[in-house]
């Protein structure tokens, strides 16, 4: 028996060790820009608002390491299909626009509030109050379903996070193809979010410069020509759990904007 616990105890430390610890200054920040421009939530983020914010490009993340040879060698076959985030915020709302190249959108989700990163493609947000410990995990599907997961801290993720609802969170999602319809080809997907800063700051920190906060944009992929499920990400990090606080970009707040760069 004893020998049996040593082993489970060198496994959990193996298992904890595949991830190498970041230095701070190496995770690049990204940014969040005020507006005064209105901001529609309608799927298609084409207002002048979204001229004014950073693009962030996901990068492609290798969940293969370890893997046989030949395994990596066929999945790096895989044409990448890119997606890019922009951020902006007002005094209600933070908002998020995702646009993604997509061959064969998938989602076959039915209800909001359910695992439903597991039916099809599907873009996260997760943001992280350093002062609090609290993280948001919130995503939205290409079929235009949503979930907003709040965690205590990343060591307390219980079943009561995934019995919160967030009030007044927004989603909207269009498609640039035919959804579930597999053998044709299609463009891409684009989303927009309005997260309520309420909702954010009911532990009593502001969503503002003052504050430290991190943000980390993940995207889930599935394809019919895909040989396996593709994950990007930003920033860029080497294993695969969405959770690792440390790996957060910090959010780099930038005063209203009146003219497009």
């Amino acid at each position: 028996m004893k020998r049996i616990a040593v082993s489970l105890l060198l496994a959990a430390l193996s298992a904890c060790s595949i991830c190498p610890a970041p230095e701070k200054t190496d995770i690049p920040s990204v940014s969040v820009t005020k507006t005064i421009l209105p901001v529609k939530i309608d799927g298609i983020p084409d207002e002048e608002a979204w001229k004014h914010a950073e693009k962030v490009d996901l990068v492609r993340f290798d969940f293969c390491q370890g893997k046989p040879e030949a395994m990596r060698e066929r999945i790096a076959k895989d044409h990448f299909e890119k997606s890019s985030m922009r951020l902006l915020y007002d005094d209600k709302y933070l908002y998020a626009s995702f646009e993604m190249e997509d061959s064969d959108i998938i989602g076959y989700g039915k209800q909001d509030y359910t695992l439903l990163y597991r039916e099809g493609d599907a873009m996260e947000l997760f943001l992280h109050s350093e002062e609090t410990g609290q993280v948001w995990e919130i995503y939205g599907t290409s079929n235009g379903k949503k979930c907003a997961v709040r965690y205590i801290s990343i060591g307390a993720r219980t079943g009561e996070s995934f019995r919160y609802r967030m009030p007044g969170f927004l989603l909207k999602t269009h498609c640039n193809g035919t959804l579930n319809q597999h053998y044709d080809t299609d463009r891409g997907w684009t989303l927009e979010m309005a997260i309520p800063l309420k909702a954010l700051e009911h532990h009593g920190v502001k969503f503002s410069p003052e504050h430290k906060w991190t943000v980390f944009p993940s995207r889930y992929n599935y394809g019919r020509t895909l040989r396996i499920e593709q994950l990007s990400c930003y920033p860029p990090k080497p294993c695969g759990d969405n959770h690792i606080i440390e790996y957060y970009a910090p959010l780099c707040f930038k005063a209203v904007q009146t003219a497009v760069p």
